[in-house]
């Protein structure tokens, strides 16, 4: 069976990508800017969790008639680039998705947006924590918890049975 509750193979695990929490910053990031038409989205093309975030944002902009200010980054050296644009373009407030290298770099980000005078809206908590302005998404270091779990059941069963990804709370 192949599918969430059963991805088959040697699959198992959490999976962090959550279909609709990328449409859901959108919102909230013209909640706190309520005349937003120009959102700027920092798009990650190193990580694979980046273009499904990018299509869904992209398609809701889209559907309300706002513009979407894309810049491509692959490594921390983009970041400040990447904000020159926003401030360039006139981004009224700028999405960063779920990814491990924004999340790396939240720091960065959080200084660069500050700095730029840009709202920011961010996918993991883990960037308030540092000087973001506001976050949705899933608790990241709650998803720590079960891969002890994961680590105790794959270390007692010889054959993995027939595990579910499991999804975050």
């Amino acid at each position: 069976m192949a599918g969430w509750a059963g991805p088959g193979g040697n699959v198992t695990g959490m999976w962090h990508d959550v279909k609709g929490l990328p449409v859901k910053k959108l919102g909230i990031a013209r909640e706190i800017v309520p005349n937003a038409v120009r959102s700027g989205l920092i798009d990650d093309v190193s990580d694979v969790k980046g273009a499904p975030q990018r299509r869904e944002i992209e398609a809701a902009a889209t559907d309300i008639g706002a513009k979407t200010i894309r810049v491509e980054v692959r490594s921390s050296d983009d970041m400040t680039s990447a904000f020159n644009t926003f401030v360039g373009e006139r981004a009224d407030v700028v999405i960063v998705p779920q990814t491990t290298m924004l999340l790396n770099e939240r720091k960065r980000i959080a200084d660069l947006a500050i700095d730029r005078r840009i709202p920011t809206v961010y996918g993991y908590g883990l960037h308030v924590d540092v000087g973001g302005l506001i976050s949705y998404g899933i608790d990241l270091p709650a998803c720590s918890h079960p891969a002890a779990s994961f680590v105790y059941r794959i270390a007692k069963v010889a054959q993995r049975p027939d595990w579910p990804a499991e999804f975050p709370r």
